[in-house]
C-alpha cells in the first residue's frame, strides 16, 4: 500500500468505479448505467445521495476510487456518461458501449 500512496491498481483495488448523479432528474438513467455495468462485471458502486457533486467527487477521492461515473441532464440526453479519471482529472465523454470496450480488459 505505501509503494502506491493508497491508490491500488485496478486489478486489485475492490471498486474501480463510482456512478454519480448530478440531481434528482438524472436518477433513473444513472441507476440504469449502474445496473448494466455491474451486470457486466465491473466492480462499481454508487452515490444518489442528495449531497451536491463537489461533495460527491470529495467522497469519491478520499475512497481513492479510480473513476467517477458521472451522469447529468446532458449525458442523459445523449445517452453517454462522462468518466472522470479520478488520478488525472482528465473528463471523457463516451458511450456505455465505449465504455465496455474500454474497460473490459479490467474485469476479473
Amino acid at each position: 500500500l505505501e509503494n502506491y500512496g493508497g491508490r491500488l491498481p485496478m486489478w486489485l483495488n475492490p471498486i474501480n468505479f463510482r456512478v454519480m448523479n448530478i440531481s434528482e432528474k438524472s436518477y433513473d438513467y444513472s441507476y440504469e448505467i449502474f445496473q448494466k455495468l455491474k451486470s457486466n462485471g465491473h466492480r462499481i458502486d454508487f452515490d444518489f445521495s442528495d449531497n451536491r457533486i463537489n461533495q460527491k467527487i470529495a467522497n469519491v477521492l478520499s475512497s481513492k476510487i479510480p473513476f467517477s461515473i458521472i451522469i447529468g441532464k446532458n449525458e442523459e440526453e445523449q445517452k453517454v456518461l462522462t468518466l472522470k479519471d479520478n488520478y488525472s482529472n482528465e473528463q471523457f465523454l463516451m458511450s456505455l458501449d465505449e465504455f465496455n470496450e474500454r474497460y473490459a480488459y479490467d474485469i476479473d
